[in-house]
């Protein structure tokens, strides 16, 4: 059973990941590089796919590097904490993780209008369960080279992940697994959800490789 402190540092390490998962890689590159707010320009999110349409290739690629490092160091964090309030440590990290990615998709200190979580959730799948996330980050990458659209890549990792990791946990007494990667899928797919109205009327936007090989604007 846990104890008082143990809910009082649960609570704790659960506001330190939020927020910390609120921390923009792609808005402090983009005030430092061009003193300007990302979020209104292009889709409007801060995630390294618009951050790559609008400035290019090095911020874009180093926004996807500073959000996938973010949720690493959420699940190693959770990783460490997590038997201090009364979990394992995959669970931790599995806890620690999702309230990165809510934070990033959802962040208090700006007004709760973040990026999509992706690169952020991809970031802790590798730390909760790493050869599901490697094959499910694969996937998603495939499908974005032979379909130039990111938010099909995106979803279909999201579920990949959870088939994957989802009903294993369920069966081996680990329902914190299916919880998590079920709870992760859900919010990224909210996150999308205009994305997916436009798939559905084909008016989704692609993917200009070229974008890839263009130097910084």
């Amino acid at each position: 059973m846990r104890t008082i402190l143990q809910v009082i540092l649960g609570v704790a390490v659960i506001a330190a990941a939020y927020f910390f998962g609120g921390l923009s890689t792609g808005m402090w590159i983009a005030s430092r590089s061009k003193g300007m707010d990302i979020r209104k320009y292009g889709s409007g999110s801060s995630g390294a796919t618009n951050v790559l349409r609008v400035l290019g290739r090095g911020p874009g690629v180093a926004t996807f590097a500073g959000d996938l490092l973010k949720g690493i160091i959420a699940g190693l964090f959770g990783l460490l904490i997590g038997p201090y309030i009364g979990i394992s440590n995959m669970a931790g990290a599995a806890l620690c993780g999702f309230c990165a990615v809510v934070g990033h998709i959802w962040p208090a200190a700006s007004g709760f209008r973040g990026g999509k979580g992706v690169a952020t959730a991809a970031g802790v799948f590798l730390i909760v369960a790493s050869w599901q996330g490697v094959v499910s980050i694969a996937a998603a990458l495939v499908c974005i080279f032979l379909t130039r659209i990111v938010s099909i890549g995106s979803l279909l990792g999201a579920v990949l992940f959870f088939l994957l990791t989802g009903p294993w946990g369920w069966m081996n007494n680990r329902p914190w697994m299916f919880f998590f990667s079920l709870g992760v899928a859900g919010v990224v797919f909210f996150a999308h959800r205009s994305n997916i109205k436009r798939l559905l009327s084909g008016t989704e936007n692609t993917l200009d490789f070229s974008k890839l090989f263009e130097k910084s604007r």
